[in-house]
């Protein structure tokens, strides 16, 4: 399935520094072994099994006997920069699943040593995409997910 945000939703990106250059991306907060859960945690699926075709609808070599995998597409979003300020030298990052033990995080965004400081960009419409194993039963699932923004 696909997983959409409303329309306000955003990531704001804050570079207040003399340092231009930054890398912002997002992982799973607990780890690569955490899974996607139900309320009272009855029902869980991956979200980094890279197995079968297409990959995540089989479970794979890890230990957590669960399939899925979540693909994470920056590059079909949208970065806006506050008035005054330019997105020259920020790219938007690549379409990227995750894989256990493989690729455990996505690039967002980035910006090179040439791009603006002191300024705000403001991520939106990034597209994600879930492959959720067959018969998974209805309710409602979460995964926690943390952005990193580290200066290059």
């Amino acid at each position: 399935g696909h997983l959409k945000g409303s329309s306000t939703q955003k990531i704001r990106i804050s570079n207040l520094t003399t340092t231009p250059g930054w890398t912002a991306s997002i992982a799973e907060t607990s780890g690569n072994t955490e899974l996607w859960r139900n309320v009272g945690d009855t029902e869980q699926y991956d979200f980094n099994d890279s197995s079968w075709t297409p990959n995540g609808c089989s479970d794979g070599p890890d230990s957590d006997s669960k399939a899925g995998q979540l693909t994470i597409n920056p590059s079909a979003g949208t970065n806006t920069a506050e008035t005054g300020c330019s997105t020259a030298n920020v790219s938007l990052g690549a379409n990227t699943a995750l894989s256990q033990g493989a690729t455990d995080s996505v690039t967002l965004a980035s910006a090179n040593s040439s791009a603006d400081n002191d300024c705000i960009w403001d991520l939106t419409n990034l597209n994600l995409s879930q492959y959720i194993p067959a018969e998974q039963p209805i309710g409602s699932y979460d995964i926690n997910l943390t952005i990193t923004i580290i200066a290059n």
